[in-house]
């Protein structure tokens, strides 16, 4: 094995910073963002091959992996309509009973079997535990084979992303704190690393904290990529991130039309889905200067470099869908 491999799975595991130097740290994502890069095609012919069901059922159910302040709170309730629709059995927090602030599938002996339709601030680690233990019926296994799911993930550009987030989870809830564009570079460079919602949630970095396999060592993803140096798990945590997430479906929260032409191809029950209408939104100003969002792109260095691949995902999406339609 990979030496350097090891290195950052133990890093990892520690949640230890190991740092080195920042630009090093940097230049290996971008390498891993290239690895990446070249394997979109054959992700895609994947995605459109794959022999998957026409509709979700509770052995082959579909995920809905909701980013935070990407608009997701709308495509939770359109995955309401279709469940409905389609007379489905749904888990969807903030619906039927289901707590808000419940962050992965239920694993209830009693009701699991039944779910075709997911979604919510899911953490990966949780579904996948979940679709482990659907897919083996709770016996024990020398020689696991892997679930089946299909899924969908909305990005949002990620500077946008973290002032929705600052206004709506932070200057809302805080007395006398105002919104970024307000604030100075320093201030927000100190405690944007630190700064949690009311639920022990940051702002940095989303994508990583839902997709890799540390999201819910909160701390780390949010300070991750926030300091003067960076650490050697960064390449671990991005190259997770994008494997995990290559599997979906992708949605850009600012291309709505590619978005929807992407659903209707690869998951064409989802017939309520819109990304027209936001739910959640706030009214605060979200106006910043070049300076403060050199601050946050840098803070949020691995969402940069997800959100750049997702475009191209995306874009293969849509060239796939289009061959398909030709005569």
């Amino acid at each position: 094995m990979n030496f350097r491999i090891v290195v950052l799975f133990v890093c990892s595991l520690l949640n230890d910073s190991c740092a080195l130097d920042s630009d090093g740290a940097l230049v290996a994502a971008g390498k891993i963002a290239q690895m990446w890069d070249s394997r979109i095609n054959s992700t895609i012919e994947w995605m459109a091959t794959n022999n998957r069901p026409s509709v979700p059922s509770s052995s082959y159910p579909f995920i809905f992996f909701h980013m935070r302040k990407c608009g997701g709170s709308s495509t939770r309730h359109n995955l309401v309509r279709s469940a409905n629709q389609l007379h489905l059995k749904r888990f969807i927090p903030c619906h039927a009973n289901v707590p808000c602030t419940t962050y992965e599938p239920s694993h209830t002996d009693a009701d699991q079997q039944d779910f075709a339709i997911l979604g919510g601030h899911f953490y990966y680690p949780g579904v996948e535990k979940y679709i482990y233990e659907k897919s083996h019926a709770y016996k024990a296994t020398l020689n696991p084979a892997q679930g089946n799911y299909t899924c969908l993930t909305i990005l949002r550009e990620p500077v946008s992303r973290v002032i929705s987030c600052w206004n709506y989870r932070l200057v809302s809830h805080i007395r006398n704190l105002t919104p970024l564009g307000s604030q100075n570079v320093s201030f927000v460079r100190k405690v944007l690393p630190t700064a949690m919602s009311k639920f022990g949630e940051g702002c940095n970095n989303e994508f990583a904290r839902v997709f890799s396999s540390s999201g819910k060592a909160d701390m780390k993803m949010n300070t991750l990529t926030s300091d003067n140096t960076a650490s050697v798990a960064v390449e671990f945590v991005l190259n997770e991130t994008l494997n995990h997430m290559s599997r979906c479906v992708i949605g850009v929260l600012e291309r709505c039309e590619d978005t929807a032409k992407a659903v209707s191809y690869f998951l064409p029950w989802f017939k309520s889905f819109s990304c027209k209408v936001h739910m959640n939104k706030n009214r605060l100003d979200k106006t910043i200067y070049p300076k403060m969002e050199d601050e946050l792109r840098r803070q949020n260095h691995l969402d940069v470099v997800v959100y750049e691949l997702a475009n191209k995902l995306l874009d293969a999406q849509v060239a796939r869908s289009k061959l398909e339609h030709q005569p």
